[in-house]
């Protein structure tokens, strides 16, 4: 056992090679100039697209429907990025290179101005290009949050409906995902938010939806943003990937020596210290 305890050591302090630094500062470069076309550059949109259906059990027809759509899927979600940024005047900073098991990652840190701060980890393949990425924010990777998206766009009767533990077989249970992504889109945020309450009831359950709620409450005012913060601490807040987005609860609630605790969670969580 030392013997391993000491290889995983050694691994852990080797330097992280220069293409990922790269890759990263690449990244933050083409958010920083608002380049769609650069990020997208940076991304092995094939990779990508394998780790968002992988294990899905889909068919055929519905892994033929991913791979022709998934693209443009692709290309929106950036813009949304993008649009989110330039509308809180924000920038990107690369900051550090890490290992999260196997896989290299370039850590970038968001600056929202008004909106906080963010950070993302995007993950490299052995080509230096992105094929997944993990947002604090959000405590989950793209590939798992694309799904929901994709839902919206292919067939209802799809098996991808399936992913969210609910049984999606009507025009009016997609209706009020085809909304949201309409909403977010134009960064209507106020709108998503009052969307996610028509949400089947089976996935107003879920930590994904009270994470929802808590991201587009923030863009909407701090009532909003307090309620959705309240709820996702009473049904999820043990849970350790939901700290930093709970820093702010804690905050507005006075427990002080909570948020300082998520903080020095997050600070181990990106590998570091950031000021």
């Amino acid at each position: 056992m030392k013997e391993v305890a000491l290889i995983i050591g050694f691994l852990l302090a080797l330097p992280v090679r220069a293409d990922v630094a790269e890759t990263g500062r690449a990244i933050a470069a083409a958010l920083n100039k608002r380049d769609i076309d650069a990020i997208l550059r940076t991304m092995d949109v094939e990779a990508v697209t394998r780790h968002v259906i992988k294990d899905m059990g889909l068919s055929a027809a519905d892994r033929q429907s991913v791979h022709k759509v998934f693209p443009n899927a692709l290309r929106t979600n950036v813009t949304i990025g993008m649009r989110s940024i330039e509308s809180s005047k924000g920038s990107a900073r690369f900051l550090r290179g890490g290992m999260r098991g196997s896989r290299p990652y370039a850590l970038v840190r968001y600056d929202l101005g008004d909106n906080g701060i963010d950070y993302v980890e995007y993950y490299l393949n052995p080509s230096d290009k992105v094929e997944d990425w993990y947002v604090h924010s959000m405590a989950a990777p793209f590939s798992s949050t694309a799904r929901l998206g994709l839902a919206t766009v292919l067939k209802t009767d799809s098996m991808l409906y399936g992913m969210f533990g609910t049984g999606f077989t009507t025009q009016s249970d997609a209706k009020p995902f085809t909304d949201l992504r309409t909403q977010l889109q134009a960064q209507e945020f106020a709108a998503a938010y009052r969307t996610l309450e028509r949400f089947p009831e089976e996935f107003r359950k879920t930590r994904q939806w009270a994470v929802m709620r808590v991201t587009y409450g923030a863009r909407t005012d701090e009532a909003a943003q307090r309620s959705a913060l309240t709820y996702l601490a009473q049904n999820f807040g043990k849970d350790p990937e939901l700290q930093f987005m709970l820093i702010d609860h804690y905050f507005f609630e006075g427990q002080h020596d909570r948020a300082l605790t998520a903080l020095s969670a997050l600070e181990r969580a990106i590998g570091g210290e950031d000021g």
